[in-house]
C-alpha cells in the first residue's frame, strides 16, 4: 500500500499523465493530425522565410547550376529544421563580417567623395558571391572583399564599372511576397492559438512549445539578415576591361588572402568553422552559446507538461537542462584546460620535456571532455526531438479542447 502511494505521489509530482488519448480525430475537437500539421507547417514556413541563401555558384557547369540553385536552399532548410540553433549563429557571423566590410569600405575617401551608394546590403552582396568576373583565360572568379578594397582605394571604378548600384542588386533579388505573407499569417495564427490556450489554462504539447522555439530562432535570424539580399539567383558580371587590377590580381596572386568569402560550393560546416575562426574569442563564445541557450531555455515553458512515464519525465527534463548547460560546460572545459596548462608552465621552471608531456596530456583530456560534451548535446537534442513527436500519442484529453473563438483564426493545418 505504501509503495503504491509513493508511486502515485511521484507520478503526480513529476507530471505523469494519468490518462491519455492515443489518437484524436476531428472535427468536433482539434485532432492529433491537426496539431502535427499546424506545428510542422509553421516551423517550415518560419525557417524557409528566415533563411537567405548565397548566390548560386557560377563556377558549376550550366547543366548543374540550376540543380545546385534549387537543392542548396532545400538542404540548408533541412539542416536548420534539425538544428534551429544554428540559424541565428550563422546569421550573426555573416552580419559581423558584412558590418566590418561595410565600415571598412565606407570609410574610404574614394567612397565619401563620390556619389556611389554603399550600404550594408552591398557588403552582404559581396560576401555572398554577388559579383563575378572572367579573366583572360576564361576562368570565372568571385570578387573578394580584398579585391573590392583595392579597386576602391585606387579609384579604378567608373561610370561603366557600375557594380555598386543598389538598383542592380535589387533587380537580382527575387522576393517571394506570397510565401512571406503566408508565413506572417501562419505565425500570427499560431501565436494567437498559444495565447488563447494559455489564457484558458488548456495544456500545450511539447511539439507546440518546440515550434515556438523554432519561430523565435528564425525571427532572430531574420532580423540579423534584414539587410542581406534575399534569394538572388544570378551574380552581377563585371567587365574586366574596365578594371585591369582584377586581371592583375588573378595572374600575380598579389591580393591579400582573407577569410571573407568562402566559395558557395564548400560545405556548410567547413564554412561555419572557418567563419568562427576569425571571430574574436569573446564574440565567438557569445555567438556559440546564444543559439543553444535560447532554444533550450524556451523549452522550460513545457517544464510541467505531462509525459507517459516517470522515466520519460526525468529524461526529457535532463535533456532540456543538458542543452542549456552544455555550451557553458564546453566553455568552462576550455577555460579550465587553459588555466591548468598555464599553471604547469609557471611551476615547471624550464623543464621543457615535462612541460611538453603535461601539455599533451592536458590538451588530450580537454579535447576528449569536449568531444563527450558535444556527443551528449547531440543525444539530448535528438531525445528532445523524438519526445516532441512521441508525446502526441500520449496527450491528456484537455489538449484537444478548442478555445471558444480560435476556430475563426485562418491557418494552414
Amino acid at each position: 500500500m505504501s509503495t503504491n502511494s509513493s508511486s502515485t505521489v511521484t507520478k503526480h509530482v513529476l507530471n505523469v499523465v494519468p490518462n491519455h488519448v492515443s489518437w484524436q480525430s476531428g472535427p468536433n475537437s482539434r485532432g492529433t493530425f491537426e496539431i502535427l500539421a499546424l506545428c510542422l507547417s509553421t516551423i517550415f514556413f518560419a525557417i524557409w522565410t528566415a533563411y537567405r541563401p548565397d548566390v548560386p555558384t557560377t563556377i558549376l557547369p550550366q547543366s548543374r547550376r540550376h540543380k545546385h540553385a534549387s537543392l542548396e536552399p532545400l538542404g540548408m532548410v533541412a539542416l536548420f529544421l534539425l538544428a534551429p540553433e544554428l540559424l541565428p549563429i550563422t546569421a550573426a557571423i555573416e552580419l559581423r563580417k558584412a558590418w566590418i566590410l561595410y565600415h571598412g569600405v565606407g570609410s574610404m575617401a574614394a567612397i565619401r567623395e563620390s556619389n556611389m551608394q554603399w550600404t550594408l546590403s552591398h557588403a552582404f552582396y559581396v560576401l555572398m558571391g554577388g559579383f563575378t568576373f572572367v579573366d583572360m583565360a576564361g576562368t570565372i572568379h568571385f570578387l573578394t572583399p580584398d579585391e573590392l578594397i583595392e579597386v576602391v582605394e585606387k579609384r579604378l571604378f567608373s561610370d561603366k564599372f557600375d557594380f555598386i548600384s543598389k538598383k542592380a542588386i535589387k533587380n537580382r533579388t527575387r522576393r517571394d511576397n506570397l510565401s512571406k505573407g503566408i508565413t506572417v499569417i501562419q505565425i500570427t495564427s499560431f501565436f494567437v492559438l498559444l495565447a488563447s490556450r494559455w489564457a484558458q489554462k488548456l495544456p500545450l504539447s511539447i511539439l507546440e512549445i518546440s515550434s515556438f522555439a523554432y519561430i523565435i530562432s528564425a525571427a532572430i535570424a531574420y532580423l540579423l539578415w534584414w539587410s542581406k539580399p534575399d534569394t538572388v539567383q544570378k551574380s552581377i558580371f563585371i567587365d574586366i576591361t574596365t578594371c585591369p587590377l582584377l586581371e592583375f590580381c588573378t595572374e600575380k596572386d598579389t591580393c591579400a588572402k582573407m577569410h571573407w568569402k568562402n566559395p558557395p560550393d564548400e560545405t556548410f560546416f567547413r564554412r561555419l568553422y572557418q567563419d568562427l575562426e576569425i571571430v574574436p574569442c569573446y564574440l565567438r563564445v557569445f555567438v556559440g552559446l546564444s543559439g543553444p541557450v535560447i532554444y533550450g531555455s524556451l523549452h522550460l515553458l513545457a517544464w510541467n507538461t505531462p509525459l507517459p512515464s516517470v522515466t520519460e519525465v526525468l529524461l526529457w527534463k535532463s535533456a532540456v537542462i543538458g542543452v542549456i548547460a552544455m555550451g557553458p560546460v564546453i566553455l568552462y572545459l576550455q577555460f579550465l584546460g587553459f588555466n591548468i596548462l598555464h599553471w604547469f608552465r609557471k611551476s615547471e621552471q624550464g623543464d621543457s620535456d615535462h612541460h611538453l608531456t603535461t601539455g599533451k596530456i592536458v590538451d588530450a583530456l580537454v579535447r576528449w571532455a569536449t568531444l563527450i560534451a558535444i556527443i551528449a548535446y547531440v543525444l539530448a537534442r535528438l531525445y528532445m526531438l523524438e519526445e516532441a513527436f512521441r508525446q502526441l500519442f500520449y496527450l491528456p484529453p484537455d489538449s484537444f479542447k478548442v478555445p471558444s473563438w480560435s476556430n475563426y483564426i485562418p491557418r494552414f493545418s
